[in-house]
């Protein structure tokens, strides 16, 4: 088959990624950067690396966004597609998908002390221990707050681990500071806590992701801000906006 340009016109000049289309007289521009894909098969083949690319986790090549593919196993590493394929089918010794349903059952009884590990086929000892982790990561992060909010039975009765301080009526001002049943080392910390209540923070100061932070941050004291986020796995937001 005799192939020619449409008009019988042959291009001047063409970026190097149409370079296939090229006369012995056209002259080549550099253009757009262009990326050798590994490809499948040994036929390996150009693309623009705008379109997007990585490397394969496991051989190292550069492939396209075409060529390349996750597994169940590891969804944020990048393989090409042998490499994927492969990877799926014969996990790489050392990662977590080579290891044997037996350790993996074995490890619900030592981690988690589940009992009937035994009685689970292999899929459902993968479904539990996916679970029970998950479980254990999320109770992990619940004892990591700063300041768990306590039910209010919590601080009454003979059992409660809360000792009072001082009461103070409001309407009396400051005449608390004088007042000698409160023992004199408090008295800083009192003020302090007042002080607080009313502080506010810097307009500059960031508390989220978000490009602009909400009105909530401007419209409420530090104290409460810093509260809502020590108090939760989370930012807070919610709880700010319900006490706004």
């Amino acid at each position: 088959m005799h192939l020619s340009y449409l008009g019988g016109v042959e291009p001047k000049e063409l970026f190097k990624y149409c370079v296939e289309f090229a006369a012995p007289t056209t002259q080549i521009k550099q253009g757009p950067v262009v990326l050798k894909c590994k490809g499948i098969g040994g036929k390996d083949h150009n693309f623009l690396a705008a379109c997007g690319h990585g490397k394969c986790t496991k051989c190292g090549h550069v492939v396209c966004t075409y060529c390349q593919i996750t597994t169940t196993e590891n969804t944020m590493a990048t393989y090409c597609l042998l490499c994927g394929a492969t990877e799926s089918l014969v996990p790489e010794i050392g990662t977590e998908a080579a290891v044997s349903i037996d350790s993996r059952r074995q490890r619900l009884v030592d981690d988690h002390q589940f009992t009937g590990a035994n009685d689970l086929d292999s899929d459902e000892v993968e479904d539990v221990l996916e679970l029970m982790d998950f479980i254990k990561e999320y109770r992990a992060q619940g004892e990591a707050v700063p300041f768990p909010v306590y039910k209010t039975a919590e601080m009454e009765g003979s059992t409660t681990k809360w000792e009072e301080i001082a009461e103070i009526n409001f309407a009396d001002g400051g005449a608390f500071i004088a007042d000698g049943t409160i023992d004199q080392k408090y008295i800083p910390h009192i003020l302090e806590f007042f002080a607080a209540i009313v502080t506010f923070s810097l307009p500059d100061e960031k508390h989220t992701m978000w490009k602009i932070d909400s009105a909530i941050y401007d419209a409420l004291p530090k104290l409460l801000i810093d509260f809502a986020a020590k108090v939760r796995v989370d930012s807070g937001y919610r709880l700010l906006y319900l006490h706004q």
